[in-house]
């Protein structure tokens, strides 16, 4: 279970209990696409740029452990560089193939690593959802809790993680109101610490692009 990625982690929390996560609900799917994006650069697969606006460039072959993010890999492998936040558009806004191919990589990955469960849905059953096992999501939702806890200082993968679970509004289904308190106390201090700035610069490309996509998606949707 530990095993698992950065993005395969978020994933099973973002998903609801048929598996999915909402064609509308743009802030998770921003936080999902964003989750993988982090996992290639703390990988050292891909390179972020310190521009005002970021781009991202591919800087070394996929490793197996993060196939389910060939996907995005490939994207960029054949656009790059490519500006982060027109990389991460491209999952938004309705575009369902791109969105459907690494939501089902990354399903997939789960279920190969015994993670989740594959759920079939649809009045032409041709939608696939992935379960998450209840006890490893709760092992996982533990180790959070813990580190938030913990007199030693929280990993990065925590503390981004916490991060995107925050900033993507899923901390209240699978967290107490002090445990939420703890988590975002977590996430506001390395947000504004020096100490690690990989951390700052994760936290605010997470934040940059929620505000830029999800104002985007509301002027579509008023001119539609």
């Amino acid at each position: 279970m530990y095993n698992l990625s950065l993005s395969q982690q978020f994933l099973m929390f973002a998903v609801n209990k048929q598996g999915k996560i909402s064609s509308l609900d743009t802030r998770t799917w921003v936080c999902c696409v964003t989750s993988g994006v982090i996992d290639l650069h703390l990988n050292d697969c891909v390179s972020i740029s310190d521009e005002k606006r970021p781009t991202v460039s591919t800087t070394a072959e996929l490793p197996s452990t993060l196939h389910h993010l060939l996907p995005i890999y490939q994207r960029i492998s054949e656009k790059g560089p490519i500006k982060l936040n027109k990389l991460v558009e491209q999952y938004m806004m309705g575009r369902s193939g791109p969105r459907t191919q690494l939501f089902d990589s990354m399903g997939n990955s789960l279920v190969a690593a015994g993670a989740a469960t594959p759920q079939v849905s649809g009045i032409l059953k041709r939608s696939t959802g992935y379960v998450p096992d209840s006890h490893n999501l709760d092992r996982l939702r533990s180790a959070i809790i813990a580190e938030t806890s913990s007199t030693d200082a929280p990993t990065r993968n925590t503390v981004i993680l916490a991060t995107l679970l925050e900033r993507s509004k899923l901390l209240k289904e699978y967290f107490s109101r002090d445990e939420r308190a703890r988590i975002k106390d977590m996430v506001k201090k390395h947000a504004d610490s020096q100490a690690d700035t990989l951390i700052k610069k994760t936290i605010a490309h997470i934040d940059a692009l929620i505000t830029l996509l999800i104002t985007s998606a509301s002027v579509s949707a008023t001119q539609s």
